[in-house]
């Protein structure tokens, strides 16, 4: 789980110098996926309060940096289950935190659910964990955010509106 308590391991790797010299452009983080699973009982607050000290923490060893905090993917194969509503609450708080200066939010899974609120097995088959083909489709969700704050190839046209065609009418 992830409580503040438990983002201790976290604070110990910064804290004890393990990422001494290291200066990233881009911290991802993707943290809490097993706090609805591993803990049903643990309050989503408990959680939200992990993310935030362990966000607080990184900007504070890693100022210069940009931060991409990665929404919890659902879990549960039905949009009801206890664990994916828990996630919603979570992800709620989370995006809060970001302020698209400095920490931005990428929800790199909202492709993972069908229109009827069931999580595609494909992608996740225990409903918990992405498989090899979760994690391709989460780079993909990553990799624009990643190409324009580190401006592989200029930035992404996402972040350029484009005119509007035969429709007459501009950007």
């Amino acid at each position: 789980t992830l409580s503040p308590h438990d983002a201790l391991p976290i604070f110990g790797r910064l804290d004890n110098g393990e990422m001494t010299g290291l200066e990233p452009d881009v911290v991802v983080i993707q943290i809490g996926t097993n706090n609805s699973w591993n803990q049903p009982e643990y309050p989503p607050m408990d959680t939200v309060l992990g993310v935030k000290a362990v966000l607080d923490k990184l900007r504070s060893r890693f100022y210069i940096s940009r931060i991409i905090l990665c929404a919890i993917p659902p879990c549960g194969e039905k949009k009801d289950d206890p664990r994916r509503i828990k996630n919603d609450a979570i992800n709620a708080e989370m995006i809060k935190m970001c302020d698209h200066h400095t920490v931005f939010w990428c929800d790199w899974a909202k492709d993972f659910v069908n229109e009827d609120g069931v999580l595609d097995r494909r992608l996740m088959p225990d409903f918990v964990h992405p498989n090899e083909l979760g994690f391709q489709k989460w780079f993909e969700g990553l990799k624009p955010m990643l190409d324009w704050m580190l401006y592989i190839d200029g930035p992404p046209e996402a972040y350029y509106p484009q005119p509007k065609s035969e429709q007459g009418g501009g950007v």
